[in-house]
């Protein structure tokens, strides 16, 4: 197990280093605004990345047979594209009666979801039949084409939504696989049939995903609808440097988890002996890795984030313990799915969205709000994780 996530970590690692060292270029050409603007289009693209696809991808990790997973997979791809055209349509007819402001957005949003859950359902798939070489080379070419696309929006200074539709093509590309036609129908319909007999998960997972996504990036939404830019950008480019690198390590870790949890399960109907090695791995033996990070973040704040905005420092320490707190979250959060608790999954994530909301739209100065929204988040995230190690040495018949 250490092997397999040494290798992932330092693939992810590479990603990151790679986003984080580029990233502040966009900064010289874009102002906070359009910052904003990115975040807010981020967040859409990966809500519609789930309705797209119903988020029927985490049930690769409990379906046996590969050919199964194949064909469930090549259906989602058709899922998501015929998904995203009657979006498109119904958005067209809207704006036909409704004086749409960023008529643009939207549809470059539904464009993006699209690529999105394309890529994610090929990210799933490699990582369930434990193709390691294959899911990280998918990543690291499309961080790659991310970092051109950022280059070329430095070069030519062309608007941000040029370089939001190059940011969609950066998830497409990768992704794309030629089949011949006559076998991408069998696999359809094969796919159709496995999707009919997980239904019962979906109809769990699909909502579940959706309120875990709004409840990570309801503030950026929150800050954008008020009119509160400055807080949407900063709390975005918060989530790019300091929450997306731990969210890659906090996947690197969770898809090993997974991979060892999900045979475990299939042939012990318990996940205990994963769970254990894996909480002594994560709380012990990774413990440079969390104050190399911790350094990282200071340096970060430092030398960049602190320029760039100098009033952030109390808004920078009242919402980091959200992100320290989800990583610990995010490292052990596919149990749930080995264990196909879709269900209790969804009650979690249905408090998670309550609470984040209730606090951030009750009445009271922003810098009260921000502090609520970060205890009771961080809290929620302690208790889930809390819970599902329990869960994990639970054995189930």
């Amino acid at each position: 197990m250490l092997k397999s996530l040494l290798k992932v970590i330092s693939s992810n690692i590479l990603i990151q280093l790679i986003g984080v060292l580029s990233f502040p270029i966009l900064v010289l050409v874009y102002t906070v605004e359009d910052i904003s603007y990115l975040g807010t289009f981020i967040a859409y693209i990966t809500i519609l990345s789930i309705i797209c696809s119903f988020r029927a991808e985490n049930n690769l990790f409990i379906i046996k047979s590969i050919r199964q997973c194949e064909s469930l997979a090549y259906f989602l791809y058709a899922l998501s594209i015929i998904i995203g055209f009657i979006l498109l349509i119904l958005l067209s007819i809207a704006s036909q009666f409704l004086d749409l402001a960023d008529d643009l957005i939207y549809k470059l949003s539904v464009f993006g979801g699209v690529c999105y859950a394309i890529f994610n359902i090929k990210y799933n798939l490699l990582v369930r039949n434990k193709k390691e070489n294959q899911f990280i080379r998918l990543k690291i070419i499309r961080m790659s084409l991310e970092l051109l696309a950022i280059f070329l929006a430095y070069l030519l200074s062309f608007d941000i939504s040029i370089y939001i539709t190059l940011l969609c093509l950066t998830y497409l590309i990768p992704s794309l696989k030629k089949e011949r036609i006559s076998k991408s129908i069998l696999l359809f319909f094969a796919g159709f049939n496995v999707f009919k007999n997980k239904i019962s998960n979906v109809k769990y997972d699909f909502p579940a995903s959706l309120l875990s996504v709004l409840t990570i990036y309801f503030p950026i939404l929150y800050f954008f609808i008020i009119d509160e830019k400055i807080f949407s950008g900063i709390y975005f480019l918060l989530n790019r440097f300091i929450g997306a690198p731990s969210l890659l390590i906090a996947q690197s870790f969770n898809i090993t988890l997974k991979q060892y949890a999900t045979h475990e399960f299939l042939t012990r109907k318990s996940c205990s002996h994963t769970v254990n090695n894996a909480a002594n791995l994560l709380l012990i033996k990774m413990l440079p890795l969390y104050i190399l990070s911790g350094i990282a973040v200071a340096v970060f704040y430092k030398f960049y984030l602190s320029i760039y905005m100098q009033e952030t420092a109390l808004f920078f320490l009242i919402v980091l313990p959200i992100f320290i707190t989800r990583f610990f979250f995010n490292c052990f959060s596919s149990i749930i799915y080995v264990m196909g608790l879709f269900k209790t999954n969804l009650t979690f994530q249905c408090i998670a969205l309550f609470t984040s909301t209730l606090t951030l739209i009750t009445p009271m100065e922003m810098e009260t709000k921000i502090l609520y929204f970060s205890f009771f988040v961080s809290l929620y995230y302690i208790t889930y994780t809390l819970y599902i190690l329990l869960l994990g040495n639970k054995e189930f018949n």
